[in-house]
């Protein structure tokens, strides 16, 4: 009843006014109405301009987005067989011939609406339907506090993957593609995935390379490896690295294992945003123009265009990293004839939720 009767007095305020303005006269009336018509001219020219602009770009943007794969998660289905992975073994690792039975992670499986986990995949086919994910990040989009967060998942965990024999976690991807990869890390860490975006290493190099490379600091001992691999004269210390350089640079395994390469590979990430940030328009556009159609994903080009509008706030939000399996908390061992790491899946579990969402 007293919101009616405020409406009600607007109105009889908004009455008195016009009267008032009434009593000017007409001939006041048609001079101050001519005046306004230049203004308004101008206000809808510029308003106009500003339209077509905007427009312009959402319509670019919306352009560029219809390049990318779409491939939703119902899209894939198993295969028949994949290629086990055996290597030399260090002689100082335990071998073990029967694993005590993995099991998944227990509880819910965490989310937030606040939380929005998109897994970034880095795959090479190598000959196979889909390949090896060496590379898992979850970037976790909090848009309540502000941050962004990589998780890394190293590819030598040795888990429990749905419906097939245990194996390391990129095995998944190998058996499934992206929805057992993604069912595999909710089972086993209790974190929602949300949406995927697959990226080949064949790729990865180009994608660089049309932003201008990216600085990343490096060791001598890495400075030597890309040396040796590239044919470049890298030192250590802060390095403008090229596509090829950031790609030998990430896979890095020799020197600290799977720890330290993931490590790499979150760095070279965050190079890559801060790049990203710092290119002119021009050079965003035609990055993304060469980059889209070699990305896969389940996000539809309205997704896609939501998040490009939320680009510029997401990329200044702070960053912040982590990593599965956590120190301490992993046995190094040998299973038929793989070099595995087989996780505390509830110290794990439990570090993970807690990082993503405190």
């Amino acid at each position: 009843m007293q919101e009616k009767k405020k409406v009600v007095r607007k109105k009889h305020a908004a009455a008195r006014y016009a009267d008032s303005r009434g009593k000017q006269g007409a001939a006041g009336a048609n001079k101050k109405k001519r005046k306004l018509s230049k203004g308004a001219k101008a206000g809808i020219i510029a308003a106009s301009v500003v339209v077509v602009i905007l427009l312009a770009a959402v319509l670019g943007v919306a352009y560029l987005l219809n390049r990318v794969d779409y491939q939703p998660l119902d899209s894939f289905s198993l295969v028949d067989s994949i290629v086990e992975e055996p290597e030399e073994v260090p002689s100082d690792v335990p071998i073990v011939t029967d694993p005590d039975a993995m099991q998944f992670g227990t509880g819910d499986i965490m989310s937030s609406p606040d939380v929005e986990n998109i897994l970034l995949i880095g795959s090479d086919t190598r000959g196979e339907v889909y390949g090896r994910a060496d590379t898992m990040i979850i970037l976790s989009i909090n848009r309540a506090e502000g941050t962004l967060k990589m998780s890394s998942l190293m590819r030598d965990m040795y888990v429990k993957i749905p419906g097939q024999e245990d194996n390391r976690i990129n095995a998944a991807y190998a058996w499934g593609g992206p929805p057992l990869l993604i069912e595999t890390i909710e089972q086993n860490f209790r974190v929602q995935i949300d949406r995927y975006v697959r990226v080949d290493f064949a790729a990865f190099t180009h994608m660089i390379d049309m932003l201008g490379g990216v600085t990343v600091t490096i060791t001598a001992d890495e400075a030597a490896i890309i040396n040796q691999e590239c044919g470049t004269a890298y030192t250590a210390g802060s390095q403008h690295l090229t596509g090829a350089a950031a790609l030998s640079y990430s896979r890095i395994r020799k020197l600290d294992s799977d720890f330290g390469r993931t490590q790499r590979q979150r760095n070279v990430i965050e190079a890559l945003i801060q790049q990203f940030k710092n290119s002119s328009p021009t050079t965003m556009i035609g990055f993304l123009n060469a980059m889209l159609p070699e990305v896969q994903t389940d996000m539809d080009s309205g997704k896609l265009l939501s998040l490009a509008t939320e680009s510029p706030t997401i990329m200044n939000y702070t960053l912040s990293q982590f990593r599965l399996p956590m120190d301490g908390e992993s046995e190094s061992v040998s299973i038929r004839g793989m070099s595995v790491l087989v996780p505390d899946i509830e110290a794990n579990r439990e570090g993970l939720q807690q990082f993503i969402y405190g």
